[in-house]
């Protein structure tokens, strides 16, 4: 990741039955705020957190990306859950609108472009953790790039 990279994870415990439910607008148990490292490093580095990791977790992560210039992106979604668990949907929002929902065991990718005007935008994306791991990563390019990179992601837009 590149320096400055800040993000928050609002973290929820989960109802292990599938028939319960959880409401995501309630109040989080925690927020914590990154700069490094991935998602689950953080909640095993926070005490307070790891501590329900061997519960289900809900993790809404959210923060802001530049965009440099008016134009057309690509993003590319992956995410996958091990030991094939049986979890809710991961979903990624762009300025609040779903662009990505994940609900299948193991591995998935999904791609999208968007056109986006220069400026700072806002990224959130949900998925579960706990008593199975999973990972979800998003990767952003420019048309005109070959590589897609990581989201450069900040807590607040910079002024």
């Amino acid at each position: 990741m590149n320096e400055g990279n800040s993000w928050n994870l609002e973290i929820w415990e989960v109802p292990i039955k599938s028939r319960e439910t959880f409401d995501v607008d309630s109040p989080p148990l925690f927020t914590i705020q990154c700069t490094k490292g991935t998602d689950l490093e953080n909640l095993q580095r926070n005490k307070e957190v790891a501590s329900y990791l061997k519960r289900r977790l809900a993790v809404r992560k959210s923060a802001f990306f530049y965009i440099p210039e008016d134009g057309n992106y690509d993003f590319a979604c992956y995410f996958e859950t091990f030991r094939y668990a049986r979890c809710p949907k991961a979903q990624v929002w762009i300025d609040g609108k779903e662009y990505a929902s994940f609900t299948r065991l193991n591995k998935e990718s999904q791609t999208f472009t968007l056109k986006l005007k220069q400026g700072y935008h806002k990224f959130q994306s949900l998925y579960y953790v706990g008593y199975f791991k999973t990972l979800l990563n998003v990767k952003i390019k420019h048309n005109n790039d070959t590589q897609y990179k990581d989201l450069d992601l900040r807590c607040q837009p910079q002024r």
